[in-house]
């Protein structure tokens, strides 16, 4: 058994694409073109358009937001 933290300190922050106050706690990542994590969205914060290497799935588990296409 593995046990994760999800502490918003401890997660790796999100830079790229001009994201802003995003961070992730990669909890999956196979050789299959699919990953899994979890990740942190502060307030008026951005995950940055970028291209998606495959399917995309977003649960959102508090609060509120939008996606664009």
């Amino acid at each position: 058994m593995k046990i994760y933290s999800f502490k918003q300190n401890t997660g790796k922050s999100i830079q790229k694409f001009n994201s802003r106050n995003v961070s992730i706690h990669p909890l999956l990542k196979p050789d299959e073109p699919f990953q899994i994590g979890y990740f942190y969205l502060e307030a008026n914060s951005v995950l940055g358009m970028h291209p998606a290497m495959c399917d995309q799935l977003l649960m959102i588990t508090s609060g509120s937001g939008w996606v664009r296409v």
